[in-house]
């Protein structure tokens, strides 16, 4: 019980400290224009590299032109220390040393599939790393109190090693139930049967606990191991964490409106428009007036080149 008391008061305080201090943490999440369109809409897609083409043109990397129904990607330059790794592979994906230019067709189209899946790989890995950074402190130590507790409780009993090995296989069997439990993959069949496997797995540790020590603190021992992983669960949902984040988006939203003439003259466009685009107002950004800069006509034209 106090292990589960000490699990559950941890959360609570380290909540309260950064709701106090306005999500103001020690390690940052990447800006990339991939990562604002998941923060908002909560998925990657095709516009999400294609906010990524327009990122590479703001950096001087590619140009975009557009003639007719006729888009071209051009490579202008050969410099690309500045970008991440993952960044340099989607271009290498879509660039050879002898093409520097890609015509955006059917028969590129694997080629933008591939550049596609290597950002989206690393959009998946800054956030996994981040939401890890983040939960280390609260992870690590309810994991520890967690341990401590079964320790002690080892203690109570003849064979101390056995009951305290029989509790720690119990811990990895109980999570591993939990995440099967909230598992969704998308295929019904698929979710039903991981729920159940869950499911047994959780009552077969429980009732292996019971026989061994007691109910209650079986009982104690599964509530403390669901508390970790529902609250670094939620540590990084929408609402938890990312919420901060995603505040900050809109404000930036309602700034790129309020300036919207200004943004539309001159190279502004070129600065801006990977954030226009990743947050969907490519339409409020229309300009009767030619800049050469603007490319989001062109994005838009390549998006449903890709759809086709």
């Amino acid at each position: 019980f106090l292990t589960l008391f000490v699990i559950l008061g941890s959360f609570i305080l380290s909540w309260r400290y950064i709701r106090k201090n306005k999500g103001q943490f020690k390690v940052s999440l990447p800006r990339t224009v991939q990562m604002i369109r998941y923060l908002v809409f909560g998925r990657y897609d095709i516009k999400s590299f294609g906010g990524f083409l327009l990122e590479m043109y703001r950096k001087n990397i590619i140009d975009i032109q557009q003639a007719d129904s006729t888009i071209l990607l051009v490579k202008r330059t050969d410099n690309l220390k500045s970008l991440s790794k993952y960044e340099r592979k989607a271009l290498n994906n879509l660039f050879t040393q002898n093409e520097p230019v890609l015509n955006v067709n059917k028969n590129n189209r694997l080629k933008i599939i591939r550049a596609a899946k290597v950002i989206e790989k690393e959009l998946i890995s800054s956030l996994r790393k981040f939401l890890l950074k983040i939960n280390s402190g609260y992870l690590f130590f309810s994991i520890g109190m967690l341990l401590l507790g079964e320790f002690f409780i080892s203690l109570m009993f003849m064979n101390h090693s056995f009951t305290f090995c029989t509790l720690f296989v119990g811990n990895l069997l109980v999570a591993s139930g939990y995440g099967l439990i909230i598992l969704k993959s998308g295929n019904k069949i698929f979710d039903i049967l991981s729920k159940f496997i869950g499911t047994v797995l959780i009552l077969f540790t429980i009732l292996a606990w019971v026989a061994i020590i007691s109910i209650f603190s079986a009982i104690f021992i599964c509530l403390a191991i669901i508390c970790i992983f529902y609250f670094t669960t939620y540590y990084t949902q929408r609402n938890g964490l990312l919420k901060y984040y995603i505040d900050e988006i809109a404000q930036q939203k309602a700034k790129l409106l309020k300036n919207k003439d200004n943004i539309l003259i001159g190279r502004e466009i070129a600065n801006q428009q990977p954030m226009i685009w990743a947050l969907d107002l490519e339409s409020e950004f229309e300009s009767s007036i030619p800049n050469e800069q603007n490319k989001l006509s062109a994005m838009t034209a390549f998006i449903k080149n890709q759809l086709k």
